[in-house]
């Protein structure tokens, strides 16, 4: 998990969801914003995706992890359906590509 200073806030996580730059990938979206002071993150996990709290919390739970490694830029990983099938190291190499993406 992410340290609560390095979580974006409610306020935060609507301007950066609003003005921020997507990137799509197969098994989450990223949402990129450029960082004015410490780089912070959030993720997204709905219902539709996985419908039980247990499933939704190690979801959230591995996409922090995800940002952890990398985490230069205000950013939100919103899942999609096909992470359920996903591997741990592949999530990190979506993200790296993501990222190299972004540049």
């Amino acid at each position: 998990m992410l340290t609560k200073n390095q979580r974006l806030s409610r306020d935060e996580f609507t301007a950066v969801f609003e003005s921020g730059t997507r990137i799509h990938g197969d098994a989450f979206t990223l949402v990129l914003s450029p960082t004015t002071a410490l780089p912070k993150a959030s993720t997204v996990v709905s219902k539709k995706i996985a419908g039980g709290v247990i499933a939704r919390n190690l979801l959230k739970r591995r996409l922090y992890n995800v940002l952890k490694t990398n985490l230069s830029q205000d950013s939100i990983l919103i899942a999609k359906k096909a992470i359920k099938d996903k591997k741990f190291s592949e999530l990190l190499e979506e993200y790296k590509k993501l990222l190299e993406k972004s540049k």
